[in-house]
Protein backbone atom coordinates (compact mmCIF):
# COMPACT_ATOMS: atom_id res chain seq x y z
CA UNK A 1 0.00 0.00 0.00
CA UNK A 2 1.14 3.39 -0.88
CA UNK A 3 1.86 5.50 2.55
CA UNK A 4 -0.34 7.99 3.80
CA UNK A 5 -3.38 7.27 2.04
CA UNK A 6 -6.21 5.26 4.95
CA UNK A 7 -8.19 7.88 6.55
CA UNK A 8 -9.05 4.85 9.03
CA UNK A 9 -7.97 2.21 10.14
CA UNK A 10 -10.01 -0.38 12.31
CA UNK A 11 -10.17 -4.63 12.55
CA UNK A 12 -12.87 -7.24 12.35
CA UNK A 13 -10.27 -9.30 13.47
CA UNK A 14 -10.11 -7.30 16.95
CA UNK A 15 -13.82 -6.69 16.94
CA UNK A 16 -14.23 -10.18 16.76
CA UNK A 17 -11.99 -12.41 18.46
CA UNK A 18 -10.34 -9.26 20.67
CA UNK A 19 -6.69 -10.20 18.04
CA UNK A 20 -4.62 -7.10 17.37
CA UNK A 21 -3.98 -6.69 13.66
CA UNK A 22 -0.65 -7.43 12.15
CA UNK A 23 2.65 -5.81 13.06
CA UNK A 24 2.05 -2.23 13.86
CA UNK A 25 5.07 -1.15 12.00
CA UNK A 26 2.82 -2.24 8.86
CA UNK A 27 -0.20 -0.90 9.65
CA UNK A 28 1.13 2.50 10.73
CA UNK A 29 2.73 4.17 8.05
CA UNK A 30 -0.74 3.93 5.64
CA UNK A 31 -2.18 6.11 8.38
CA UNK A 32 -3.04 9.67 6.94
CA UNK A 33 -1.16 12.40 8.84
CA UNK A 34 -2.56 15.03 10.14
CA UNK A 35 -5.76 13.22 11.64
CA UNK A 36 -6.40 9.87 10.72
CA UNK A 37 -7.57 7.22 12.73
CA UNK A 38 -6.43 4.11 13.98
CA UNK A 39 -9.85 2.72 15.57
CA UNK A 40 -10.23 -0.73 17.74
CA UNK A 41 -13.21 -2.14 19.55
CA UNK A 42 -13.06 -5.58 20.93
CA UNK A 43 -15.33 -8.04 23.15
CA UNK A 44 -15.59 -7.39 26.67
CA UNK A 45 -15.17 -11.02 27.37
CA UNK A 46 -11.31 -10.81 26.35
CA UNK A 47 -8.94 -10.55 28.44
CA UNK A 48 -5.98 -8.97 26.27
CA UNK A 49 -7.77 -5.30 25.18
CA UNK A 50 -6.15 -3.03 27.16
CA UNK A 51 -3.03 -0.56 27.35
CA UNK A 52 -0.40 -2.48 27.84
CA UNK A 53 -1.06 -5.35 25.45
CA UNK A 54 -1.39 -2.23 22.65
CA UNK A 55 2.32 -1.47 23.94
CA UNK A 56 3.32 -4.64 23.56
CA UNK A 57 1.48 -4.63 20.14
CA UNK A 58 3.95 -1.14 18.97
CA UNK A 59 6.95 -2.97 20.53
CA UNK A 60 10.02 -1.18 19.46
CA UNK A 61 8.77 0.19 16.66
CA UNK A 62 7.52 3.81 17.46
CA UNK A 63 7.00 6.25 14.70
CA UNK A 64 9.48 9.29 15.92
CA UNK A 65 7.76 12.01 17.17
CA UNK A 66 4.16 10.04 18.03
CA UNK A 67 5.45 7.86 20.68
CA UNK A 68 3.89 9.93 23.53
CA UNK A 69 0.30 10.46 21.25
CA UNK A 70 0.10 6.75 20.65
CA UNK A 71 0.71 5.39 23.81
CA UNK A 72 -1.88 7.97 25.43
CA UNK A 73 -4.39 6.69 23.34
CA UNK A 74 -8.06 6.62 24.65
CA UNK A 75 -9.66 3.75 25.58
CA UNK A 76 -13.31 4.38 26.03
CA UNK A 77 -16.23 2.14 26.99
CA UNK A 78 -19.57 2.33 24.94
CA UNK A 79 -21.70 -0.22 26.24
CA UNK A 80 -20.18 -3.19 26.99
CA UNK A 81 -17.62 -2.59 24.16
CA UNK A 82 -14.07 -1.29 25.38
CA UNK A 83 -12.65 1.16 22.53
CA UNK A 84 -9.39 2.47 21.64
CA UNK A 85 -9.15 5.32 19.20
CA UNK A 86 -5.61 6.98 18.31
CA UNK A 87 -5.57 10.10 15.78
CA UNK A 88 -2.38 10.98 14.24
CA UNK A 89 -0.95 14.12 14.41
CA UNK A 90 1.20 16.19 11.61
CA UNK A 91 4.76 14.52 10.47
CA UNK A 92 7.51 15.79 12.08
CA UNK A 93 9.18 18.93 10.54
CA UNK A 94 6.82 19.32 7.87
CA UNK A 95 5.55 22.85 7.07
CA UNK A 96 2.08 24.53 5.22
CA UNK A 97 1.76 26.15 2.75
CA UNK A 98 -1.62 28.29 3.89
CA UNK A 99 -1.14 31.50 2.11
CA UNK A 100 -0.52 33.16 -1.68
CA UNK A 101 3.34 32.79 -1.46
CA UNK A 102 3.48 30.09 1.75
CA UNK A 103 2.56 32.52 4.90
CA UNK A 104 1.68 36.01 5.33
CA UNK A 105 5.25 37.08 5.22
CA UNK A 106 5.48 36.57 1.53
CA UNK A 107 8.82 34.14 1.34
CA UNK A 108 7.27 31.59 -1.02
CA UNK A 109 9.30 29.21 1.41
CA UNK A 110 7.02 26.52 3.37
CA UNK A 111 10.05 25.43 5.53
CA UNK A 112 9.43 22.16 5.34
CA UNK A 113 12.20 20.39 6.68
CA UNK A 114 11.12 16.68 5.22
CA UNK A 115 10.86 17.16 1.50
CA UNK A 116 14.17 16.46 0.07
CA UNK A 117 16.04 14.13 -2.39
CA UNK A 118 14.40 11.88 -4.71
CA UNK A 119 10.57 12.15 -5.08
CA UNK A 120 7.89 9.20 -6.30
CA UNK A 121 4.25 9.80 -7.36
CA UNK A 122 1.76 9.45 -4.17
CA UNK A 123 -1.80 10.19 -6.11
CA UNK A 124 -2.73 11.76 -8.71
CA UNK A 125 -6.36 12.18 -10.73
CA UNK A 126 -8.82 14.81 -10.45
CA UNK A 127 -9.51 17.85 -10.53
CA UNK A 128 -8.83 17.80 -14.02
CA UNK A 129 -8.41 20.71 -17.02
CA UNK A 130 -12.34 21.19 -17.80
CA UNK A 131 -13.31 22.74 -14.04
CA UNK A 132 -10.07 25.13 -14.25
CA UNK A 133 -9.25 28.75 -15.27
CA UNK A 134 -7.19 29.19 -17.86
CA UNK A 135 -3.94 29.62 -16.95
CA UNK A 136 -2.66 32.74 -18.63
CA UNK A 137 -4.48 34.83 -15.99
CA UNK A 138 -2.22 34.26 -13.46
CA UNK A 139 -4.54 33.16 -10.83
CA UNK A 140 -4.48 32.49 -7.13
CA UNK A 141 -2.02 29.42 -5.70
CA UNK A 142 -3.64 26.64 -4.13
CA UNK A 143 -3.35 26.27 0.14
CA UNK A 144 -3.01 23.81 2.12
CA UNK A 145 -3.06 23.26 6.23
CA UNK A 146 -3.91 20.48 8.52
CA UNK A 147 -3.71 17.63 5.83
CA UNK A 148 -6.40 19.43 3.54
CA UNK A 149 -5.61 21.00 -0.14
CA UNK A 150 -8.04 23.83 -1.66
CA UNK A 151 -7.84 24.18 -5.19
CA UNK A 152 -9.54 27.23 -6.87
CA UNK A 153 -11.15 26.38 -10.22
CA UNK A 154 -12.62 28.53 -12.65
CA UNK A 155 -15.91 30.01 -9.96
CA UNK A 156 -15.37 26.02 -8.38
CA UNK A 157 -13.77 25.60 -5.29
CA UNK A 158 -11.93 22.08 -4.16
CA UNK A 159 -11.72 20.68 -0.64
CA UNK A 160 -9.23 18.26 -1.19
CA UNK A 161 -7.26 15.48 0.98
CA UNK A 162 -3.86 16.33 0.31
CA UNK A 163 -2.46 12.56 1.56
CA UNK A 164 -4.87 10.82 -1.26
CA UNK A 165 -6.16 13.38 -3.58
CA UNK A 166 -9.66 12.64 -2.43
CA UNK A 167 -12.68 15.26 -2.95
CA UNK A 168 -13.72 15.91 0.11
CA UNK A 169 -16.40 18.43 -1.00
CA UNK A 170 -16.52 21.36 -3.88
CA UNK A 171 -19.02 24.45 -4.51
CA UNK A 172 -19.53 26.65 -7.22
CA UNK A 173 -19.51 30.11 -6.60
CA UNK A 174 -20.16 32.62 -9.81
CA UNK A 175 -18.88 35.43 -8.32
CA UNK A 176 -14.90 33.90 -6.95
CA UNK A 177 -12.65 34.92 -9.48
CA UNK A 178 -9.57 36.75 -8.57
CA UNK A 179 -6.91 36.79 -11.37
CA UNK A 180 -3.47 38.91 -11.81
CA UNK A 181 -1.91 37.92 -8.59
CA UNK A 182 1.19 40.28 -9.26
CA UNK A 183 -0.72 43.16 -8.82
CA UNK A 184 -3.05 42.56 -6.12
CA UNK A 185 -3.25 39.51 -3.83
CA UNK A 186 -5.32 36.12 -3.39
CA UNK A 187 -8.67 35.90 -1.94
CA UNK A 188 -8.02 32.71 0.28
CA UNK A 189 -6.15 31.50 3.26
CA UNK A 190 -6.15 28.13 5.14
CA UNK A 191 -5.92 27.58 9.06
CA UNK A 192 -6.11 23.78 10.11
CA UNK A 193 -10.03 24.61 10.69
CA UNK A 194 -11.20 26.74 8.61
CA UNK A 195 -11.19 27.93 4.77
CA UNK A 196 -11.53 31.77 5.18
CA UNK A 197 -12.38 33.19 1.12
CA UNK A 198 -12.89 36.30 0.20
CA UNK A 199 -16.05 36.87 -1.69
CA UNK A 200 -17.66 40.44 -2.59
CA UNK A 201 -17.86 43.36 0.79
CA UNK A 202 -17.16 39.65 2.95
CA UNK A 203 -15.07 36.84 4.10
CA UNK A 204 -16.33 33.57 4.61
CA UNK A 205 -15.57 31.20 6.80
CA UNK A 206 -15.72 27.33 5.25
CA UNK A 207 -15.45 24.17 7.50
CA UNK A 208 -12.07 22.49 5.92
CA UNK A 209 -13.28 18.97 6.49
CA UNK A 210 -17.20 19.54 4.29
CA UNK A 211 -17.04 22.98 2.79
CA UNK A 212 -19.88 24.27 5.73
CA UNK A 213 -20.43 27.41 5.45
CA UNK A 214 -19.33 28.25 9.18
CA UNK A 215 -19.77 32.67 9.55
CA UNK A 216 -19.24 35.26 7.05
CA UNK A 217 -17.37 38.82 7.98
CA UNK A 218 -18.39 41.89 6.07
CA UNK A 219 -15.72 44.72 5.33
CA UNK A 220 -15.88 47.20 8.11
CA UNK A 221 -17.68 50.89 7.28
CA UNK A 222 -15.40 53.82 6.59
CA UNK A 223 -16.31 56.80 8.42
CA UNK A 224 -14.94 60.10 7.98
CA UNK A 225 -13.55 60.41 11.56
CA UNK A 226 -11.20 57.32 10.76
CA UNK A 227 -10.09 58.94 7.86
CA UNK A 228 -6.64 60.65 8.88
CA UNK A 229 -2.99 59.42 7.70
CA UNK A 230 -0.70 57.03 9.93
CA UNK A 231 -3.67 56.42 12.03
CA UNK A 232 -5.92 53.87 13.43
CA UNK A 233 -9.68 53.40 15.22
CA UNK A 234 -7.87 53.19 18.24
CA UNK A 235 -5.57 55.88 17.78
CA UNK A 236 -1.83 56.45 16.53
CA UNK A 237 1.09 55.49 18.85
CA UNK A 238 2.86 58.38 20.10
CA UNK A 239 4.95 59.84 17.44
CA UNK A 240 3.37 58.28 14.52
CA UNK A 241 2.45 60.56 11.62
CA UNK A 242 -1.00 61.43 12.02
CA UNK A 243 -0.66 65.34 9.86
CA UNK A 244 -1.98 65.40 6.82
CA UNK A 245 -6.00 66.69 5.29
CA UNK A 246 -8.87 64.83 6.47
CA UNK A 247 -10.51 63.77 3.19
CA UNK A 248 -14.01 62.68 2.64
CA UNK A 249 -14.89 59.48 1.13
CA UNK A 250 -17.43 58.69 -2.04
CA UNK A 251 -20.99 58.10 -0.12
CA UNK A 252 -21.51 55.94 -3.05
CA UNK A 253 -18.64 54.16 -2.72
CA UNK A 254 -19.50 50.09 -2.57
CA UNK A 255 -16.47 47.91 -0.70
CA UNK A 256 -15.41 44.29 -1.59
CA UNK A 257 -12.87 42.54 0.40
CA UNK A 258 -9.51 42.82 -0.93
CA UNK A 259 -6.57 41.33 1.39
CA UNK A 260 -6.81 38.47 3.19
CA UNK A 261 -4.85 36.90 6.01
CA UNK A 262 -4.73 35.04 8.90
CA UNK A 263 -2.16 35.18 11.95
CA UNK A 264 -3.15 33.49 14.72
CA UNK A 265 -6.62 34.61 16.06
CA UNK A 266 -6.79 37.05 13.88
CA UNK A 267 -7.95 37.87 9.98
CA UNK A 268 -6.59 40.74 8.67
CA UNK A 269 -8.24 42.39 5.32
CA UNK A 270 -8.91 45.65 3.58
CA UNK A 271 -11.27 47.81 1.66
CA UNK A 272 -11.22 47.80 -1.99
CA UNK A 273 -13.86 49.72 -3.89
CA UNK A 274 -15.52 47.36 -6.19
CA UNK A 275 -14.89 46.79 -9.59
CA UNK A 276 -10.82 46.97 -9.31
CA UNK A 277 -10.01 43.48 -8.93
CA UNK A 278 -8.93 41.73 -11.62
CA UNK A 279 -11.42 38.51 -13.03
CA UNK A 280 -9.17 37.74 -16.43
CA UNK A 281 -12.23 36.49 -18.14
CA UNK A 282 -11.30 37.89 -21.18
CA UNK A 283 -8.10 35.93 -21.57
CA UNK A 284 -5.35 38.43 -20.55
CA UNK A 285 -1.88 37.19 -19.82
CA UNK A 286 -1.30 40.35 -17.90
CA UNK A 287 2.03 40.38 -19.72
CA UNK A 288 2.99 43.28 -21.49
CA UNK A 289 3.83 46.86 -20.11
CA UNK A 290 0.27 48.53 -20.52
CA UNK A 291 -1.81 50.08 -17.54
CA UNK A 292 -4.60 47.65 -17.98
CA UNK A 293 -2.43 44.90 -17.01
CA UNK A 294 -0.02 46.91 -14.53
CA UNK A 295 -2.02 48.90 -12.56
CA UNK A 296 -1.94 48.23 -8.81
CA UNK A 297 -5.13 46.62 -6.97
CA UNK A 298 -5.15 49.09 -3.78
CA UNK A 299 -7.41 49.48 -0.35
CA UNK A 300 -8.13 52.51 1.10
CA UNK A 301 -7.72 51.20 4.68
CA UNK A 302 -6.18 47.89 6.97
CA UNK A 303 -7.70 46.42 9.13
CA UNK A 304 -8.19 42.88 11.66
CA UNK A 305 -11.14 40.95 13.09
CA UNK A 306 -10.87 38.12 15.62
CA UNK A 307 -10.86 34.85 13.16
CA UNK A 308 -13.51 32.93 15.27
CA UNK A 309 -16.27 36.00 16.09
CA UNK A 310 -15.81 38.51 13.46
CA UNK A 311 -14.98 41.53 16.34
CA UNK A 312 -12.99 44.05 14.49
CA UNK A 313 -10.20 45.14 16.74
CA UNK A 314 -8.46 47.74 14.50
CA UNK A 315 -8.98 49.20 11.34
CA UNK A 316 -5.64 51.57 10.07
CA UNK A 317 -6.80 54.45 7.90
CA UNK A 318 -3.84 55.76 6.39
CA UNK A 319 -2.75 56.47 2.45
CA UNK A 320 -3.62 54.15 -0.48
CA UNK A 321 -2.28 50.80 0.61
CA UNK A 322 -0.59 48.34 -2.50
CA UNK A 323 -2.10 44.95 -1.83
CA UNK A 324 0.59 43.33 -3.49
CA UNK A 325 3.30 44.83 -0.77
CA UNK A 326 1.21 43.56 2.16
CA UNK A 327 2.96 41.52 4.01
CA UNK A 328 3.00 40.17 7.79
CA UNK A 329 4.88 38.72 11.21
CA UNK A 330 3.05 37.77 14.02
CA UNK A 331 3.64 40.98 15.49
CA UNK A 332 4.14 43.54 12.39
CA UNK A 333 2.35 44.13 9.11
CA UNK A 334 4.37 46.18 6.68
CA UNK A 335 2.64 47.61 3.29
CA UNK A 336 3.46 50.74 1.09
CA UNK A 337 0.81 52.93 0.55
CA UNK A 338 0.58 56.59 -1.57
CA UNK A 339 -0.39 59.78 0.02
CA UNK A 340 -0.61 61.29 -3.04
CA UNK A 341 -4.06 63.10 -2.99
CA UNK A 342 -4.93 61.66 -6.84
CA UNK A 343 -4.42 58.16 -5.16
CA UNK A 344 -6.65 59.03 -2.53
CA UNK A 345 -9.49 60.97 -4.46
CA UNK A 346 -9.58 58.55 -6.90
CA UNK A 347 -12.80 56.52 -7.58
CA UNK A 348 -11.53 53.45 -8.51
CA UNK A 349 -8.83 51.08 -6.44
CA UNK A 350 -6.85 50.08 -9.47
CA UNK A 351 -4.46 52.77 -9.87
CA UNK A 352 -1.14 53.34 -11.83
CA UNK A 353 0.68 56.84 -11.53
CA UNK A 354 -0.96 57.69 -8.45
CA UNK A 355 0.43 54.99 -6.78
CA UNK A 356 4.31 55.64 -7.74
CA UNK A 357 4.39 59.41 -6.09
CA UNK A 358 4.37 60.18 -2.45
CA UNK A 359 5.20 56.53 -1.21
CA UNK A 360 6.17 55.36 2.46
CA UNK A 361 7.17 52.09 4.16
CA UNK A 362 4.77 51.72 6.90
CA UNK A 363 5.03 49.58 9.98
CA UNK A 364 1.71 48.75 11.98
CA UNK A 365 1.39 46.32 15.13
CA UNK A 366 -0.61 43.48 14.66
CA UNK A 367 -2.45 43.61 17.65
CA UNK A 368 -3.26 47.11 17.93
CA UNK A 369 -2.87 48.43 14.40
CA UNK A 370 -0.86 51.39 15.89
CA UNK A 371 1.85 52.30 13.53
CA UNK A 372 5.23 51.41 14.77
CA UNK A 373 7.01 53.89 12.77
CA UNK A 374 6.81 55.19 8.83
CA UNK A 375 9.37 56.13 6.13
CA UNK A 376 9.37 58.15 3.02
CA UNK A 377 10.48 55.56 0.08
CA UNK A 378 10.43 56.18 -3.94
CA UNK A 379 10.01 53.42 -5.35
CA UNK A 380 8.80 55.09 -8.99
CA UNK A 381 11.40 52.68 -11.10
CA UNK A 382 8.81 49.41 -9.41
CA UNK A 383 6.57 50.33 -12.86
CA UNK A 384 5.74 46.52 -13.47
CA UNK A 385 4.95 45.43 -10.41
CA UNK A 386 6.07 46.09 -6.72
CA UNK A 387 6.95 42.88 -4.26
CA UNK A 388 7.48 42.97 -0.09
CA UNK A 389 8.31 39.89 1.20
CA UNK A 390 9.82 39.45 5.06
CA UNK A 391 12.42 36.80 6.24
CA UNK A 392 15.29 36.74 9.01
CA UNK A 393 14.39 40.31 10.14
CA UNK A 394 14.71 41.65 6.92
CA UNK A 395 12.49 43.29 4.42
CA UNK A 396 12.79 42.68 0.99
CA UNK A 397 11.13 45.29 -1.73
CA UNK A 398 11.34 44.55 -5.55
CA UNK A 399 10.25 45.06 -8.75
CA UNK A 400 11.10 46.24 -12.62
CA UNK A 401 11.08 49.09 -14.79
CA UNK A 402 10.33 49.47 -18.35
CA UNK A 403 13.23 48.26 -19.63
CA UNK A 404 12.66 45.33 -17.42
CA UNK A 405 15.66 45.64 -14.79
CA UNK A 406 14.84 44.76 -11.42
CA UNK A 407 15.65 47.17 -8.65
CA UNK A 408 15.90 45.39 -5.06
CA UNK A 409 16.27 47.03 -1.94
CA UNK A 410 16.29 45.44 1.58
CA UNK A 411 15.30 46.90 4.91
CA UNK A 412 15.69 46.22 8.80
CA UNK A 413 12.17 45.09 9.83
CA UNK A 414 12.57 46.48 12.77
CA UNK A 415 13.14 50.10 11.88
CA UNK A 416 13.02 50.52 8.23
CA UNK A 417 16.39 51.62 7.85
CA UNK A 418 18.05 50.84 4.65
CA UNK A 419 20.61 47.91 4.51
CA UNK A 420 21.36 46.86 1.24
CA UNK A 421 20.24 47.50 -2.66
CA UNK A 422 20.54 45.46 -6.41
CA UNK A 423 19.94 46.89 -9.87
CA UNK A 424 20.20 44.19 -12.87
CA UNK A 425 18.73 43.64 -15.77
CA UNK A 426 16.29 40.62 -16.06
CA UNK A 427 18.35 37.16 -16.77
CA UNK A 428 15.38 35.59 -18.29
CA UNK A 429 14.23 37.13 -21.13
CA UNK A 430 11.26 35.95 -22.20
CA UNK A 431 8.23 34.13 -20.39
CA UNK A 432 7.21 36.82 -17.35
CA UNK A 433 11.47 36.51 -16.60
CA UNK A 434 10.62 40.36 -15.45
CA UNK A 435 8.11 39.42 -13.13
CA UNK A 436 9.80 37.25 -10.90
CA UNK A 437 8.57 36.93 -7.29
CA UNK A 438 11.34 36.76 -4.77
CA UNK A 439 11.70 33.21 -2.70
CA UNK A 440 13.50 33.05 1.09
CA UNK A 441 15.04 30.23 1.94
CA UNK A 442 16.86 30.97 5.00
CA UNK A 443 19.87 33.71 4.58
CA UNK A 444 19.46 33.13 1.20
CA UNK A 445 17.28 35.11 -1.38
CA UNK A 446 16.65 33.70 -4.64
CA UNK A 447 15.69 36.22 -7.07
CA UNK A 448 15.79 37.13 -11.10
CA UNK A 449 18.30 34.03 -11.32
CA UNK A 450 20.56 35.68 -8.41
CA UNK A 451 21.74 34.47 -5.15
CA UNK A 452 22.15 36.47 -2.82
CA UNK A 453 23.38 36.71 0.85
CA UNK A 454 19.62 38.59 2.75
CA UNK A 455 22.33 39.83 5.10
CA UNK A 456 24.80 41.80 3.52
CA UNK A 457 23.20 41.72 -0.81
CA UNK A 458 26.49 39.80 -1.67
CA UNK A 459 25.34 37.85 -4.82
CA UNK A 460 26.53 34.20 -4.69
CA UNK A 461 25.75 32.69 -7.71
CA UNK A 462 23.71 33.69 -10.94
CA UNK A 463 21.91 30.76 -12.19
CA UNK A 464 22.87 29.98 -15.84
CA UNK A 465 19.75 27.72 -16.46
CA UNK A 466 17.17 28.63 -18.64
CA UNK A 467 14.27 26.98 -18.17
CA UNK A 468 10.96 27.67 -20.74
CA UNK A 469 7.86 28.18 -17.89
CA UNK A 470 6.62 31.09 -16.93
CA UNK A 471 5.50 30.45 -13.32
CA UNK A 472 7.18 31.41 -10.53
CA UNK A 473 9.57 29.66 -7.46
CA UNK A 474 8.32 28.03 -4.68
CA UNK A 475 10.50 26.22 -1.68
CA UNK A 476 10.98 23.82 1.44
CA UNK A 477 13.73 23.86 3.43
CA UNK A 478 15.73 21.92 0.97
CA UNK A 479 14.64 22.12 -2.56
CA UNK A 480 13.45 24.94 -5.03
CA UNK A 481 10.42 24.11 -6.67
CA UNK A 482 9.29 25.73 -10.64
CA UNK A 483 8.34 24.82 -13.95
CA UNK A 484 10.70 23.82 -16.15
CA UNK A 485 9.89 22.72 -19.18
CA UNK A 486 7.71 20.25 -16.87
CA UNK A 487 7.20 20.35 -13.28
CA UNK A 488 10.66 20.80 -11.94
CA UNK A 489 12.72 20.95 -8.71
CA UNK A 490 16.38 21.75 -7.43
CA UNK A 491 17.86 20.52 -4.25
CA UNK A 492 19.66 23.39 -2.55
CA UNK A 493 22.38 20.93 -1.33
CA UNK A 494 23.23 18.80 -4.62
CA UNK A 495 22.51 21.27 -7.20
CA UNK A 496 20.26 18.25 -8.71
CA UNK A 497 17.93 19.09 -11.48
CA UNK A 498 14.95 16.79 -11.87
CA UNK A 499 11.88 17.56 -14.10
CA UNK A 500 8.69 15.56 -13.81
CA UNK A 501 7.72 14.84 -17.96
CA UNK A 502 4.61 15.51 -19.22
CA UNK A 503 2.83 17.36 -17.00
CA UNK A 504 3.35 21.06 -16.42
CA UNK A 505 2.56 23.89 -13.94
CA UNK A 506 0.50 27.10 -14.39
CA UNK A 507 1.77 30.78 -15.09
CA UNK A 508 2.26 32.02 -11.52
CA UNK A 509 2.30 29.30 -8.87
CA UNK A 510 1.20 26.46 -8.54
CA UNK A 511 3.29 24.00 -6.95
CA UNK A 512 3.13 23.83 -3.31
CA UNK A 513 5.25 22.12 -0.58
CA UNK A 514 3.50 21.55 1.73
CA UNK A 515 2.87 18.81 4.69
CA UNK A 516 5.85 16.69 3.62
CA UNK A 517 4.29 16.66 0.04
CA UNK A 518 4.96 18.06 -3.20
CA UNK A 519 1.45 19.12 -4.21
CA UNK A 520 0.57 19.88 -7.98
CA UNK A 521 -2.96 20.83 -9.03
CA UNK A 522 -3.89 21.16 -12.19
CA UNK A 523 -3.43 24.41 -13.81
CA UNK A 524 -2.17 24.08 -17.29
CA UNK A 525 -5.76 24.82 -18.31
CA UNK A 526 -6.24 26.11 -21.86
CA UNK A 527 -2.23 26.00 -23.02
CA UNK A 528 -1.26 24.98 -26.68
CA UNK A 529 2.24 24.17 -25.32
CA UNK A 530 2.69 19.95 -25.87
CA UNK A 531 2.31 18.50 -23.04
CA UNK A 532 0.35 15.29 -22.79
CA UNK A 533 -1.22 14.78 -19.06
CA UNK A 534 -3.61 17.51 -17.24
CA UNK A 535 -4.11 16.03 -14.14
CA UNK A 536 -4.02 16.87 -10.55
CA UNK A 537 -1.16 15.00 -8.56
CA UNK A 538 0.82 14.67 -5.41
CA UNK A 539 4.59 13.63 -4.54
CA UNK A 540 6.01 12.20 -1.71
CA UNK A 541 10.04 11.36 -1.01
CA UNK A 542 10.71 8.17 -1.97
CA UNK A 543 12.63 7.92 1.76
CA UNK A 544 8.51 7.67 2.70
CA UNK A 545 8.29 4.63 0.26
CA UNK A 546 10.54 2.68 2.25
CA UNK A 547 9.12 -0.07 4.75
CA UNK A 548 9.07 0.48 8.00
CA UNK A 549 8.63 4.00 10.27
CA UNK A 550 11.32 6.10 8.50
CA UNK A 551 9.10 9.52 7.62
CA UNK A 552 12.05 11.64 6.45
Amino acid sequence: FAPYFANLITSERMLDDGVLPEAFAKVYPCLRPAGGLIWFAGPATKNNFHAETVRMWCGAAHPAGDRTAWLEGKQQFQGSWPTWIYRRGLLPGTGEWSHQYAAPDNASCSRDDTIRGDMSVLWWGRPGARPMPDRGNRNPSPVSAGGRLYVQGDRTLFGMDAYNGTILWFLQIPTMRRTNIPRDGSNMVATDDILYLALGDRCLGLEGATGRRLFDFKVPRKTADSVRLGSSTQGARPGSSTQGARLEPSAQAVYNWGYLAAIEDRVLGSNVRRGAQYLGDDGEWFEEFETSATARVTSENLFARDRHTGKLLWNYTGGVIMNSTITASPELVWFIESRNVAARLATSSRLYTEMLQDQYLVAVEVDTGNVRWTHPIDLSQCQYMTYLCYSEGKLVLTGTDQDQVFHTYVYYATDGESLWEHHAKAKKEHHSGKLDHPTIVGNRLYLNKHVFDLSSGSVLEIDPFDWHGCGVMSASAHTLFRRFEFHGMYDLHTKKRTEFLGIRSGCWLSLIPSGGLLLAPESSAGCSCDHAIQTSIAYVPRSALQAGLDER
